[in-house]
């Protein structure tokens, strides 16, 4: 199995094609989209001016929340739902006797100012409660201080283009990485070498198992050259913290590994070579999910296809470090990463020796 790993992974540097498509060209992508599209579209995004709507009984969000960039439409349910969907406001909540229900939009920026908002709001509540229950005599002696103890902490606000095509560019490399794997067999049975994998004396779902594994050293090698050259020489920026970093890291090879697993698979399944088919479907896909350019993003298609929901994932660790989308999709994707193999493996361990 050892040897079978060792075998893969020199594939790769026996291939000038391969090296060039998946080490060069994605860092001369990074700086011909950087460059270009820079001028075009920003990667920021100003908050401002953002509409909430809301359902609530003896609340008045206007006057509790008093603040210019902020406006609160009380309105009921199935009008605001409606509004949230049409995008006429930033997002919906409503409170009722369950407690504090919210509905978010389509924008990933807007949903975690909302969710604040109602985290805020929920906070308060929660002290004021705890208050008047253990101690409701104090409420009369609190005074309100013209003191203002509010701590900023912004987000990642200078994330430039190449910040975003740094990750962007790492998704399209990871999602290929199935148009490299889907060859493996199929260059076995180029070569006739395939009938010598089925008729080994060695356990098929090891050798399955091995042709897998070893597509993981280069997908690791990829990123690290890839982050690496982009962070020297583009000074792209990742996640602010070193957990950030480690789990955006993370989240790109694992990805990467998924993808090259399945074209492993492909190839098992098929005799024909699968590359076309799979480049014009990843190329769509990553068209849609705005990997080239954010304006290409076609809701609400994209939120079910996978470079959307890495990306997202991904500027969630960059801009606002929240580590829990990119934990589920690692946890998903590593679901799958199993579920591959032992499929894989089983077709090869039934496999009959093909016909030359």
């Amino acid at each position: 199995m050892k040897n079978i790993i060792i075998n893969e992974f020199r594939k790769f540097f026996r291939n000038p094609f391969m090296l060039v498509c998946f080490l060069i060209f994605p860092i001369i992508m990074i700086y011909l989209l950087g460059n270009l599209v820079e001028n075009v579209q920003t990667c920021d995004e100003t908050i401002g001016n953002i509409k909430v709507a809301y359902t609530a009984q003896d609340v008045d969000f206007g006057s509790l929340y008093q603040n210019d960039d902020v406006q609160f439409l009380p309105m009921e349910q199935t009008e605001g739902q409606a509004k949230l969907n049409d995008g006429q406001v930033n997002g919906y909540f409503k409170i009722d006797e369950a407690g504090l229900t919210l509905f978010e939009g389509s924008s990933v920026l807007y949903n975690s100012v909302v969710k604040g908002i109602a985290n805020g709001y929920l906070l308060q509540k929660s002290v004021y409660e705890s208050i008047v229950k253990d101690n409701p005599v104090a409420m009369a002696n609190i005074h309100m201080s013209e003191e203002d103890h509010t701590v900023k902490k912004e987000a990642n606000a200078s994330m430039t283009m190449f910040d975003y095509y740094a990750v962007a560019m790492s998704i399209m490399t990871a999602l290929y990485a199935a148009m490299a794997s889907s060859m493996v067999f199929t260059e076995e049975r180029k070569y006739k070498t395939m009938n010598r994998l089925i008729t080994s004396p060695m356990n098929k779902f090891k050798i399955f198992s091995g042709i897998c594994i070893g597509q993981i050293p280069f997908v690791i090698l990829q990123f690290v050259v890839l982050l690496s050259f982009s962070a020297i020489a583009f000074h792209a920026n990742y996640a602010p913290t070193f957990l950030g970093k480690v789990l955006l890291f993370l989240l790109l090879i694992v990805t990467g590994v998924l993808f090259s697993i399945l074209g492993v698979v492909i190839s098992l399944v098929f005799r024909k070579s699968m590359a076309v088919p799979i480049f014009l479907i990843v190329w769509v896909s990553l068209l849609l999910s705005g990997c080239f350019a954010k304006a290409m993003t076609l809701e609400p298609i994209c939120n079910f296809l996978p470079p959307y929901l890495v990306r997202q994932a991904a500027f969630s660790l960059n801009v606002f470090g929240d580590h829990g989308p990119a934990i589920r999709v690692i946890l998903v994707e590593v679901a799958i990463i199993i579920g591959l193999i032992l499929v894989g493996g089983l077709i090869f361990s039934k496999k009959q020796e093909e016909r030359v």
